[in-house]
């Protein structure tokens, strides 16, 4: 049978020595008996004899709770609107330890995993793993030697942390970091050990050429083995201090003295057959190259349509090997000019030239008086069509050649005893 309960409500009588309104509310002694005291009664349970509305730190879970632990604390498990504490909520859990399950270092009420508070409620701080707006990187580890610093910076050469976990030849390898950008101070500026043959010149390096093999141009200590060099049309060659010769540049024609089929070098290449005694003298013309070898020897190759190498047997195109156009005779200087060449004789200072057949020269280019040119090598000769004699040096420009002589030479009417001479044709 159904119980009919009624509740008088007075208000407003405060202090008149009316009963507290809790004593009116039904007795019960169970959660079934204030459910069965009607509508009005619903959502109630029974606690300490009386029929009360179920709240929120009651200590018990209705279906609208998360959780009741039955107190007003905000910052425990369970929160005063019995919700199951979370990381994001906007309430700091105080209820447990560092290390322990669900303990929260900050929560600022958001899901924003880049602010000061991670998304799991942990301080945001270098090496955790999230990049912040004031870090350039964050790999989450406090390894100071990698990719990303302690500090959270990219590392990069010259801020004094040697980079570490790369092979030679990998993209941020750095053999020193001696906290600049500066280079000869043993520590280039792109982090290199700076040592002879590293192919950078350092200080007190003369040469550098990245290898520390002599006999190159460079020698092992990084010394320039040097001893002459010429330079032609668009290529150089240098003879060094053991005799060996070194040429790069364009190669046209075979020019560089490693073969016809060798490309353009950008670094030296040595010059080849040329037999085992060193050079004494190289020069390089537009497109020839001639090397005085041994005891006098003479050597000329590459381009010899005009005639230019001296051997008229060799043909028009790129001459290789280089070949002798004075045979066994023993000569002092060579010059190389554009299309001719010259020298200097043992012979009492002669001097005999070669070369400036082609038909748009038309120059006397050869000092014989002639214009034809020559692919044979003719005697210079004075005024009277002696051969000219007592020449001590060549000078040769592209399309005339120049010549110093000594006191006795045989110039003819410029003849000066008293000093050098000069001829120039």
């Amino acid at each position: 049978m159904k119980h009919a309960y009624i509740m008088v409500v007075i208000t407003g009588l405060a202090g008149c020595g009316l009963p507290d309104p809790e004593t009116l509310k039904p007795p019960c002694t169970s959660d079934a008996q204030c459910a069965g005291f009607g509508d009005e009664f619903a959502g109630h349970r029974c606690l300490e004899g009386r029929c009360v509305l179920n709240s929120c730190g009651d200590a018990k879970v209705d279906a609208l709770e998360g959780c009741d632990d039955g107190n007003t604390v905000d910052n425990d498990a369970c929160s005063n609107a019995c919700a199951l504490a979370r990381c994001g909520d906007g309430i700091l859990r105080a209820d447990l330890s560092s290390g322990q399950v669900g303990f929260e270092a900050c929560d600022d009420g958001n899901t924003v995993d880049e602010d000061a508070c991670s998304n799991a409620c942990s301080l945001e701080a270098c090496g955790d793993g999230i990049v912040q707006a004031s870090e350039a990187c964050d790999d989450g580890n406090q390894a100071n030697t990698d990719a990303c610093t302690n500090a959270c910076e990219l590392a990069r050469c010259g801020d004094g942390i040697l980079r570490t976990g790369l092979n030679p030849g990998d993209a941020g390898f750095e053999a020193c970091d001696d906290n600049n950008q500066d280079s000869g101070d043993g520590c280039s500026a792109l982090c290199a050990s700076e040592a002879c043959g590293d192919g950078q010149l350092d200080a007190g390096e003369g040469c550098d050429d990245g290898n520390e093999v002599g006999g190159d141009g460079c020698s092992a200590a990084c010394r320039s083995e040097v001893a002459q060099m010429d330079a032609g049309g668009s290529s150089t060659c240098a003879r060094l201090h053991n005799g060996g010769l070194r040429c790069w540049g364009a190669n046209g024609s075979g020019k560089l003295g490693a073969g016809l089929e060798t490309s353009f070098q950008r670094t030296p290449v040595a010059v080849i057959e040329l037999g085992s005694e060193p050079a004494t003298q190289v020069s390089v013309g537009s497109g020839h190259v001639c090397a005085i070898v041994g005891r006098g020897q003479l050597y000329c190759w590459g381009n010899n349509f005009q005639g230019q190498v001296g051997v008229p047997e060799a043909g028009t195109s790129g001459v290789f090997p280089p070949v002798k156009p004075l045979a066994e005779a023993i000569v002092l200087q060579v010059a190389a000019g554009h299309f001719h060449s010259c020298v200097i004789m043992a012979n009492d200072g002669e001097i005999r030239c070669w070369g400036g057949v082609a038909p748009n020269v038309d120059r006397p280019l050869l000092g014989d008086g002639s214009t034809a040119g020559s692919r044979s090598p003719t005697w210079v000769l004075n005024s009277a069509q002696e051969r000219l004699t007592k020449a001590e040096e060549l000078i040769i420009g592209g399309f005339h050649t120049c010549a110093i002589l000594g006191r006795s030479t045989n110039l003819g009417e410029q003849s000066n005893p008293s000093g050098n001479q000069t001829a120039c044709w």
